[in-house]
């Protein structure tokens, strides 16, 4: 799961520079922090649809692709976003090499059974292996952050406040 948040700590010179604009600050970046978990949302889905038009073998994509969801979790002053996904999505990323008996796995035995040509001969064990898929996409939506704050209502009302 992916959170998103931001909290307004300014010092006294900040509030009184901003004078009026203080009490438009929430909005703006609750609608900038929006359009940042959107962009990761999207990033996120996006590699899973790439993956899953070249043929890749991983199980369940639609799923993980349908769980994956930028929603608000606390709103107000400090909104907070995240970005849930199913477990499993964690797990492709992160998990070390280790040995699976795909008997006692319903889903694996599903993908060995739809890959190999001979199941009468599944082994007791096989060794499974992560797919870093997450790495990739959250660094290229990262890199659109700056962007997006620069298009941000409390950017432009700290440039004209400040006059820079």
């Amino acid at each position: 799961m992916i959170t998103i948040r931001t909290d307004i700590k300014g010092d006294i010179e900040l509030r009184d520079r901003l004078g009026r604009y203080v009490s438009k600050l929430p909005g703006s970046l609750d609608a900038t922090l929006k359009n940042i978990a959107k962009l990761y949302e999207n990033a996120l889905k996006g590699e899973i649809a790439l993956r899953a038009s070249k043929g890749a073998e991983l199980w369940h994509l639609g799923a993980l692709y349908e769980s994956i969801k930028a929603q608000c979790i606390k709103k107000g002053r400090h909104p907070v976003y995240q970005i849930p996904m199913k477990t499993y999505g964690h797990y492709l990323e992160h998990m070390a090499k280790h040995m699976v008996s795909p008997y006692l796995h319903p889903e694996l035995m599903e993908w060995i059974i739809a890959k190999w040509d001979d199941t009468r001969r599944i082994p007791p064990v096989i060794e499974v292996k992560p797919h870093p898929w997450m790495r990739r996409p959250l660094n290229n939506a990262r890199k659109k952050i700056k962007s997006e704050l620069q298009n941000c209502d409390v950017i432009k009302l700290t440039r004209e406040s400040f006059g820079r």
